[in-house]
């Protein structure tokens, strides 16, 4: 595992790395969010029960890539320590990577479990929300408009360079879902996590997708807690199901379950 340099909790850029450009900078989700790791759920003492050092090992690493909380990232480490132990088949897939810290953290959970030859396949249009996307906070009802964001893919692929010993078996898809999805070559799913938010972008990854998760396969739902959209493109999809997962609330955004 390379040597990480120290991150600061609340700077824009984070030096890690030279290439052939120079110095390259590593983006992180404090650009986003100031404070964010000041925030309880982001933080070990608010977690005395989870006592596995690998998988705060697995945290402190690929936590400043992504806005999920300590839960968040225990319900991706359960999940693939499940998938290991029933020796089910399929990629991992996620639908909205961000900055990659999720992705990062499959990685390297991945291959403690040694299950390396496991293709981790990172949707996103890496440039924010498809223009003119919207949606409502369940909570609050406050209106969202989409986000969009200078290309960052090269910074993604540079975390994970950062982060990683290795990046075998990653694939990056560009675009939005409903193009790309149609044209994706993945055969079986053993874990699939969604998290784009939007009502059409969750409604496409669930009839495409779905259908390719294994029996016994793990779905995370990312703010299906959060975004309208997401949970109603969810409720209606699984409801037309003969025989719907069980979806638990892993946080207030997170919500998971087994395909029956």
């Amino acid at each position: 595992m390379p040597q990480l340099e120290p991150l600061g909790q609340f700077d824009l850029w984070k030096v890690s790395r030279a290439n052939r450009s120079g110095v390259q900078q590593v983006r992180a989700v404090s650009a986003y969010v100031t404070g964010i790791d000041q925030l309880p759920g982001r933080r070990r003492e608010s977690f005395p029960e989870i006592t596995d050092e690998k998988f705060w090992e697995f945290y402190h690493i690929a936590s400043p890539f992504s806005l999920l909380h300590v839960s968040g990232f225990y319900n991706i480490y359960q999940s693939l320590q499940y998938i290991q132990r029933n020796q089910l088949q399929g990629d991992f897939v996620e639908c909205g990577c961000f900055l990659g810290g999720a992705g990062i953290f499959m990685a390297l959970v991945r291959d403690h479990l040694g299950i390396s030859e496991r293709t981790i396949w990172l949707l996103d249009t890496f440039d924010g929300f498809p223009d003119g996307e919207q949606d409502c906070q369940i909570v609050d009802n406050k209106l969202m408009d989409a986000m969009r964001l200078d290309n960052f893919r090269a910074d993604v692929e540079d975390n994970f360079v950062h982060c990683l010993s290795h990046c075998h078996h990653l694939r990056f898809v560009e675009g939005a879902v409903e193009d790309t999805l149609p044209r994706l070559d993945v055969r079986v799913v053993s874990l699939l996590r969604l998290d784009t938010d939007f009502y059409s972008s969750t409604k496409a990854e669930l009839e495409h997708l779905y259908r390719k998760l294994a029996r016994g396969g793990v779905l995370i739902v990312d703010d299906y807690g959060i975004f309208r959209g997401s949970r109603r493109a969810t409720d209606e999809y699984l409801a037309c199901l003969p025989a719907p997962p069980l979806l638990n609330r892993i946080d207030c955004g997170v919500w998971a379950g087994v395909k029956p």
